[in-house]
């Protein structure tokens, strides 16, 4: 699925949505998918996390918590008024409490949304690494495997930053043979994806380098 994005040219942003059919191997027709909602339109990068349980898409933009619905194929704004902001801010979904954790981005936003009760709320981080986890476009994910989630920075070097996924406590993650992992451009975002067959994360810092893997778990 792409999201929006910006017309070539000018750079004004657009709300389409367009789906690549992995079983005929081609776009789907246009307009197969309805336009993102205004306040998504019109925001550059929000934040965007998947329910792989169902398919459906959560967006953050605005100070609103938005829905695109896999099985209706339609856009829904949940909340109106959210705790976190969510344009450039790092997401991912927590399954075993049912929640979606933001953190960073243009509002530094530190906060949950709770897909059960569809409330959002502000969170305390604590621990060695509560205060570096600011920024744009950083990459997260959760590790269930770990109850943790792990995000990474853009800049070069092995360091990533493990949060626990209950008591928001930050430490870095222990990893080894990897300080030649360079620094990606223009943010992490999506090329930091947890792989729940190989029970780790791999990691694309560039678009014609190696991929980097992780594993987490035995």
């Amino acid at each position: 699925m792409i999201l929006g994005g910006s017309r070539w040219g000018n750079g004004y942003m657009l709300g389409t949505v367009d789906g690549f059919n992995l079983g005929t191997n081609d776009w789907d027709p246009a307009r197969t998918y309805p336009d993102e909602t205004s306040e998504l339109g019109s925001t550059p990068c929000p934040a965007v996390t998947e329910n792989k349980a169902n398919g459906d898409l959560y967006m953050f933009a605005s100070w609103k918590v938005m829905r695109w619905s896999n099985a209706s194929n339609n856009w829904q704004t949940l909340v109106n008024s959210a705790a976190v902001y969510g344009q450039y801010a790092a997401s991912a979904m927590d399954t075993k409490r049912n929640r979606i954790l933001l953190l960073g981005g243009n509002a530094n936003d530190r906060g949950f949304y709770n897909l059960s009760t569809n409330t959002t709320q502000t969170v305390t981080l604590t621990g060695p690494g509560a205060s570096a986890l600011s920024g744009d476009g950083n990459g997260m994910v959760y590790d269930p495997l770990l109850d943790a989630y792990l995000l990474r920075k853009q800049g070069s070097g092995s360091t990533i930053y493990r949060i626990n996924a209950q008591t928001f406590y930050v430490d870095e993650l222990s990893t080894s043979s990897g300080g030649a992992v360079p620094a990606t451009t223009n943010g992490v975002w999506s090329r930091f994806l947890y792989v729940p067959q190989l029970k780790g994360v791999v990691y694309a810092p560039t678009y014609d380098g190696n991929l980097w893997f992780l594993r987490t778990a035995e």
